[in-house]
């Protein structure tokens, strides 16, 4: 019985020793850690958007976006009886839009920080057809005097080219410089591909154009 003892006593313990002469291996890889050994959920860093709606940005130049849809704008004027009406679109700098809508026509006008109206008269320059604006309007940005300030405007014209069918209408891209002096059509882009950043470089360099004429 001794013996036996003895024999058990010295196997435990050359056991031992092997296990502590044996280095534990270490792993140099980070463990992820899952949200439900945590209860924490563990998320991929979001994005960043840019700010200003600044997507269009080039050379100094920024663009932002107001809206110009009948949901988010105000009824100042309306008469129901002859079919039109008048609403108030919150822009920016100081600028605001007026979009008027009549005979299934709209149009925009210019509001100025002084509270200066200006028509930019879109069926009688772009086209006299049945006609939607765009929900945004792109306002095209540079810094004066230390301020934002837009010298430029585009936005979306839907026409119905020929009322008598069901067509798709044609959509054009309208281009307007914005000056202390005047504000007019100076430009409208065709549907074409790049249509969008031929209109930016057209908005670009509008300061210098004279006004579009009628159609």
């Amino acid at each position: 019985m001794n013996t036996k003892i003895a024999i058990y006593g010295l196997s435990f313990l050359l056991m031992l020793a092997a296990a502590c002469s044996s280095p534990e291996k270490v792993s140099n890889a980070a463990t992820p850690v899952s949200a439900a050994a945590t209860g924490t959920p563990v998320s991929s860093p979001t994005p960043v958007a840019p700010a200003n709606n600044d997507a269009g940005q080039t050379d100094g130049i920024t663009s932002v976006y107001s809206d110009i849809a009948a949901s988010k704008c105000k009824t100042i004027d309306s008469n129901e009886e002859e079919a039109w009406i008048v609403q108030r679109c919150s822009g920016t700098a100081g600028y605001d839009l007026e979009v008027f809508e009549g005979d299934l026509r709209q149009s925009i006008n210019v509001i100025t920080p002084e509270k200066k109206k200006i028509e930019l008269d879109f069926p009688r320059i772009v086209s006299s057809g049945f006609s939607s604006l765009g929900e945004k309007a792109e306002w095209r940005m540079k810094t004066i005097d230390g301020k934002p300030q837009p010298f430029a405007l585009i936005v979306r014209y839907n026409v119905d080219k020929n009322s008598e069918e069901s067509a798709k209408p044609i959509s054009y891209l309208v281009v307007s410089k914005i000056t202390p002096n005047v504000s007019c059509i100076t430009n409208v882009v065709e549907p074409a591909p790049e249509a969008n950043k031929r209109a930016r470089e057209l908005a670009d360099s509008s300061s210098d154009k004279p006004c579009k004429s009628g159609n």
